[in-house]
């Protein structure tokens, strides 16, 4: 019975931090995608421009 409620709170644990790992890609997708949508936007002006 000890056994089983240890490994039910390392399988949270890992649920959480696979949890994390999906937040921080999200992120990281999120940044990078927006980082280009601006550079994007400036290349565009910079055309306006010329």
């Amino acid at each position: 019975m000890k056994f089983f409620e240890v490994n039910k709170a390392m399988k949270l644990e890992e649920n959480v931090l696979k949890m994390k790992m999906c937040i921080i890609m999200l992120c990281t997708l999120m940044l990078g995608f927006t980082f280009a949508v601006m550079t994007n936007e400036a290349h565009y002006s910079d055309c306006v421009l010329v």
